[in-house]
């Protein structure tokens, strides 16, 4: 229960600040968890195949998605956590654009100029103070940590069932005695003549 809270909290603060991505991921992996924990009894054995593979896709997701966090050139690594990450960008006019000067004009100037399409001018953007970018990274991170916590749990989880299925099987291993292919020449298999 205490993991399927971390993901709802992270599920929830996500949309809060439209990090919603990996959403759905959330929703299945909450989904098995929650059946898992609250319907033990005849949810157990089915649900931990299903758990251990949302927890590897989403370990994988989130895993590249912070990945990408970190390689990209703007922002950068540096500035995850930074709301202020100016940085001068050239482009160039689409169409005649009136500038309007601010404050006083100075006398002979005029108040506005018209600057002709295909100007190149430069404009100053800043990506990190957009609304909740650090908490969305913040919690990027904190959900790629979760997903390793809980891929490690659902594999000691699947191992665990595997191990209690074999016993139950009396201690048999899965594959036949002569391999997946059958016995062989004349032992029953799919052979010449079989």
């Amino acid at each position: 229960l205490i993991m399927s809270t971390a993901y709802a909290i992270i599920l929830v603060a996500g949309i809060a600040v439209n990090q919603n991505d990996s959403a759905i991921f959330y929703v299945m992996l909450l989904i098995s968890m929650l059946l898992m924990a609250l319907r033990s009894d005849q949810c157990m054995s089915q649900c931990v195949m299903p758990f251990a593979m949302f927890t590897m896709l989403i370990v994988l997701n989130d895993f590249l998605v912070t990945l990408s966090l970190l390689a990209r050139p703007y922002p950068p690594a540096s500035k995850i956590f930074s709301v202020d990450c100016p940085r001068p960008r050239g482009v160039e006019l689409t169409n005649d654009t009136i500038v309007y000067l601010s404050g006083q004009v100075a006398k002979g100037c005029a108040g506005n100029y018209t600057l002709p399409k295909n100007t190149p001018v430069t404009i100053e953007e800043n990506f990190c103070n957009q609304k909740g970018y650090v908490i969305a990274n913040v919690l990027q991170i904190l959900a790629t940590v979760l997903d390793v916590v809980a891929a490690a749990v659902s594999w000691r989880m699947l191992k665990t069932a595997l191990g209690a299925a074999q016993l139950a099987d009396g201690g048999q291993p899965m594959i036949p005695p002569g391999g997946i292919a059958g016995m062989g020449p004349g032992g029953g298999g799919m052979g010449p003549g079989g």
